[in-house]
């Protein structure tokens, strides 16, 4: 997901890049600048935190300041999504995140996005139902698979995973289903 804004500031770069490295070290993010033309990069989270975490602050994320032009600077924020059922509560989250990075740019103040905790609760239950049903449905699958071999069926391994499959994409459409 990718987001962004324009900023105008009369502010000097180093007194931008001074106040977003307050904010941004705060919040969870270091500074990885490389690029000419880059004002401030840096990064937060994991690729391997975005395909498990339940909260959208735990998702790897860029942000890129980039150098100013007629006083305006521009911000974009690059969040990975690999794995993730972006709910709208998420991308509310990502949207005020950004906006108070803009803020920061713009000024002193920020307002911090506060994640409702509604919709991390809701992603750890359909979760929790997607495990529940994967497993419900690979214990039959592994028993039989015990038995399969004696009825002349050489590879019956590969119905556990199947069945574990086929339980987790039930568990995601109950979860989608009986959303509050």
């Amino acid at each position: 997901m990718k987001l962004g804004n324009r900023v105008v500031c009369s502010d000097s770069a180093e007194v931008v890049r001074s106040r977003l490295n307050a904010h941004l070290n705060a919040r969870g993010f270091r500074d990885i600048t490389t690029h000419p033309g880059v004002l401030l990069e840096c990064s937060r989270g994991s690729i391997a935190a975005t395909l498990v975490a339940v909260s959208p602050k735990q998702w790897a994320a860029k942000l890129r300041v980039f150098e100013p032009e007629d006083d305006a600077y521009r911000v974009e924020l690059h969040v990975n999504t690999i794995g993730q059922i972006v709910s709208a509560g998420e991308k509310q989250f990502w949207d005020a995140e950004c906006d108070a990075i803009s803020q920061v740019v713009g000024s002193d103040a920020a307002v911090i996005p506060y994640f409702d905790q509604k919709s991390a609760k809701s992603a750890r239950r359909a979760h929790g139902l997607m495990a529940g049903y994967s497993i419900g449905f690979a214990i039959p699958a592994a028993i039989a698979s015990f038995r399969l071999p004696h009825l002349g069926i050489l590879h019956p391994v590969s119905l556990v995973g199947l069945a574990a499959g086929l339980g987790a994409a039930v568990g995601a459409i109950h979860a989608l289903v009986a959303r509050d």
